[in-house]
């Protein structure tokens, strides 16, 4: 009993903390006297308007003002303009009149003055799931106020989106249009995109406002991969404030990259005089740690190594067949890989992969995404921009990596490098030998996987 008493009179608080406030006074001989012995009272919950009312009488008047409920106090505000036997409705130049106005604001009648002969409008709603906003100079019911509309998310408005308090007549007002309505939006969203690899579990079906989907992969060894943190998408109003749509459109389920990729790679190794015996074992283990992080077999990854010079090394060079499903053979062959002094030609090396490397006969599979990465520590002396755009164009990815030159008079052109990759995102450069660490080699092992919902990516 206790707990249904505080719950009432916390209920009752609460309603009566939103509740109107109305200037109060019963019979004052002026609107100044109204004033003077009135005082601001808080309405009921159930009295959404404020009224003013003024009697002529000879000689002088009368002026009430009370909270009132809104329907009440618009019928008594239609009376105004109605006819009588005698004249008596808001009539200034009857000795006996009566006339009500209406307001819906706090303390709107305040200085209202039904007295005047000019009646302003009536009480104005506010849309169920809406919101009102109106522009006025002293009240929002004076001729002239200008009051809009919108709804809450999820609601679409029927109706005219403003109404303005115009003239009815010489001492009458009305509003131009009527409250509109706001009605919930059904679906707003539509279907979900398909998920590569798996499906969306939906907070309910009709994909309503705030509506939330969740990637489910179809197989327990899959990883969602989308760029929402959580890997939701929810339904959501665009900025247009008109549409709607959800919060993503890419996602997919894959097996996690690295180690599942599914692609041709191509190292091709810088064995130049500048880089030396010692710096050359850091290259080769730099490749054999990236080779590392894949799975290499005929249906994943496959790679293939090519050391040049001054010249492509044929005779040592690595083709996609002879390591295709042994990965632990092709890993001990880099890593054995002899030195071979030389100059820095990229460009004879890049002509080779195009013309041998890159073919059936040597093991490069169709619709298989073909990559190729340079490892270089200085400037090649001769055209590389050619023959990589050639191997670009045929749906190759690049890579340039270039190691800072550690002997005085070598140069590193990172300009050059840029031309090979294709892209600023694709060249790397790193301080020195040493920097073709574990980190590194992380980072372009991811870079190698891209985005794995790269051809779910719907923008």
């Amino acid at each position: 009993m206790k707990f249904i008493l505080l719950a009432g009179v916390l209920c009752f608080f609460a309603l009566s903390g939103n509740a109107l406030r109305c200037w109060v006074c019963e019979n004052a001989r002026s609107d100044a006297d109204c004033l003077k012995k009135g005082h601001l009272q808080q309405c009921d919950f159930n009295q959404q308007a404020c009224q003013t009312e003024v009697r002529r009488m000879q000689p002088g008047v009368l002026v009430t003002k009370r909270c009132k409920q809104t329907l009440a106090c618009g019928n008594n505000f239609l009376q105004n303009t109605k006819p009588a036997w005698f004249p008596t409705q808001c009539n200034v130049k009857s000795p006996s009149s009566v006339c009500r106005c209406c307001c819906n604001e706090d303390q709107c009648n305040l200085q209202i003055d039904c007295n005047s002969g000019i009646s302003p409008c009536g009480p104005l709603g506010t849309p169920v799931n809406g919101r009102r906003e109106c522009k006025f100079d002293e009240n929002m019911n004076e001729r002239g106020s200008v009051c809009s509309f919108t709804c809450n998310p999820g609601y679409e408005l029927v109706g005219r989106k403003s109404t303005t308090c115009v003239a009815d007549g010489a001492q009458t007002s009305m509003w131009s249009d009527p409250v509109p309505q706001c009605t919930e939006i059904k679906e707003p969203c539509s279907t979900p995109y398909p998920v590569q690899g798996g499906t969306y579990k939906c907070s309910d079906n009709e994909f309503s406002v705030d509506s939330k989907c969740e990637i489910v992969c179809d197989s327990p060894d899959m990883t969602t991969y989308s760029r929402s943190p959580t890997h939701t998408f929810t339904c959501q109003e665009k900025a247009n404030e008109t549409d709607w749509d959800w919060s993503t459109k890419d996602g997919c389920c894959e097996k996690p990259c690295p180690p599942h990729a599914f692609m041709d790679a191509i190292f091709v190794l810088d064995s130049s005089l500048s880089v030396g015996r010692q710096n050359w074992k850091s290259i080769v283990n730099f490749t054999a740690s990236v080779i590392k992080q894949f799975d290499v077999d005929s249906d994943t990854s496959r790679f293939s190594v090519l050391q040049f010079g001054s010249f492509p090394n044929s005779n040592s060079a690595i083709d996609f067949n002879k390591f295709a499903g042994n990965k632990t053979g092709l890993v001990h062959a880099v890593e054995t890989f002899e030195f071979r002094a030389g100059g820095t030609y990229i460009g004879r090396a890049l002509n080779y992969v195009r013309d041998t490397l890159l073919k059936p006969e040597s093991g490069d599979r169709p619709n298989v995404k073909n990559v190729v990465i340079v490892v270089t520590d200085g400037a090649s002396e001769d055209n590389v921009e050619a023959i990589s755009q050639q191997i670009r164009a045929d749906d190759a990815v690049m890579y340039a990596v270039g190691v800072k030159p550690t002997q005085r008079n070598d140069n590193l052109d990172l300009e050059q490098l840029e031309k090979i990759a294709g892209s600023i995102d694709r060249r790397f450069v790193v301080d020195d030998f040493l920097a073709l660490n574990e980190q590194f080699t992380t980072t372009l092992s991811e870079s190698l996987c891209g985005s794995p919902c790269s051809l779910n990516i719907r923008l």
